[in-house]
């Protein structure tokens, strides 16, 4: 799928040359399918300041979006309520994250069916951060991802979703093992994998080459986190075990001490946008951080349709009760 040439061009913002000739004739926005991930909204005023952000996104059309759920369980009423509004209130499609780390079986399950009770009918299964022991014993808690991925089969979800990692998971052993990993959630039952953000397309590439060899290729989306702020971003990062090419990481952080740090954040991302373009890369995961105004800026630039008929509202509405 991916050829093996390198890239030789100039780049959009001249310091990652990630385009070739070729790929400057790219038209990446024809066909692009998107989908945005939020954080649960914590109060009614939180949950209409985000669903004005998502009515200035939502004239994209996208496939869905996407509602965290917080470590240990700690957000599941925002989940489920945030997740709610979206689809109320946008008429959107929801795609609900579940986790189980620190938690019963019993309870994980009971929230799989109260997200299904309100019409939620994607899930993106994750182990989800560890939080230290719990207060009380867990009874009867999950073994492993592959074993929660099963348990949710089982109960009839039919669209799971699960994390995929272009660097490799931060605990992985190795590269071969945290794929071998993926794979086995596939057969566990998931449907698709979305990726965790990344910087270099070539990890992506890599990962999708290896996913082709299983006929899982087309079931893999890259995750991209639409930033502005280059220190937070560069702490994220960290945090998640992302890696960011060395010459890129120099003068990112040069221009996170500049005015010019939400300019070059976007340049970075249209360069990245434009390399999964050219190899036929037609299904972007954005990571919007509840903000609309970097990813409209990205979709603009990159030439992303608007839905025929949308009318967007960005301004906080009230939220009927």
């Amino acid at each position: 799928m991916h050829g093996q040439s390198q890239p030789n061009g100039v780049s959009i913002n001249g310091i990652y040359p990630l385009n070739d000739g070729g790929e400057v004739q790219v038209k990446p926005g024809r066909k692009a399918k998107l989908s945005f991930e939020v954080f649960p909204a914590k109060t009614q005023e939180a949950v209409a300041d985000l669903l004005a952000e998502l009515r200035c996104l939502s004239v994209y059309n996208p496939e869905f979006i996407s509602v965290t759920y917080g470590a240990g369980g700690s957000a599941r009423e925002g989940t489920i309520q945030t997740s709610k509004a979206i689809q109320e209130e946008l008429s959107a499609d929801v795609m609900a994250h579940l986790t189980f780390s620190n938690q019963g079986r019993g309870d994980v399950l009971a929230v799989a069916d109260r997200l299904k009770d309100i019409g939620i009918k994607q899930i993106l299964a994750l182990r989800g951060d560890d939080v230290g022991k719990a207060d009380t014993p867990i009874s009867v808690p999950f073994g492993g991802s592959i074993e929660f991925i099963k348990s949710l089969a089982d109960k009839g979800w039919q669209n799971i979703r699960v994390a995929a990692y272009p660097d490799m998971h931060k605990d992985a052993k190795s590269a071969d093992a945290d794929f071998d990993w993926l794979l086995a959630k596939f057969d566990a039952g998931a449907s698709e994998a979305i990726t965790q953000f990344f910087f270099d397309a070539e990890s992506f590439f890599r990962l999708r080459d290896r996913l082709d060899k299983f006929g899982l290729a087309d079931r893999l989306i890259p995750g991209i986190l639409a930033f502005d702020d280059i220190s937070k971003m560069l702490g994220f990062a960290g945090h998640c075990g992302v890696c960011i090419p060395p010459a890129l990481t120099t003068e990112l952080e040069k221009s996170a001490r500049t005015n010019l740090s939400a300019a070059h954040s976007l340049s970075v991302l249209l360069d990245l946008w434009l390399r999964l373009s050219a190899q036929g890369v037609d299904r972007y995961h954005i990571y919007t951080l509840n903000k609309a105004q970097p990813t409209q800026t990205l979709l603009e630039l990159l030439g992303i349709p608007k839905h025929p008929d949308a009318l967007p509202s960005c301004h906080k509405q009230t939220i009927m009760s």
